[in-house]
């Protein structure tokens, strides 16, 4: 099996080892890319809905439009 090891803020790698994280983080990469992003953190029950991704995040420097809404 895979597990994530975070890198910095907001890039991951995978790593194969037996899984070790919370599983607390959704992660996505590009087709052709290898940087693994998270996506948001799970959605809490009682509401799992949506998942949300702020678009305006910058490794090292957070949102740049929302600061930390």
């Amino acid at each position: 099996g895979y597990c994530c090891h975070q890198e910095n803020e907001i890039t991951y790698t995978l790593k194969p080892v037996q899984h070790q994280c919370q599983c607390t983080v959704l992660l996505c990469k590009a087709k052709d890319g290898s940087k693994w992003r998270p996506i948001s953190k799970r959605p809490a029950f009682p509401i799992p809905s949506k998942y949300k991704v702020c678009w305006h995040f910058k490794e090292n420097f957070g949102c740049t439009v929302h600061k930390n809404r």
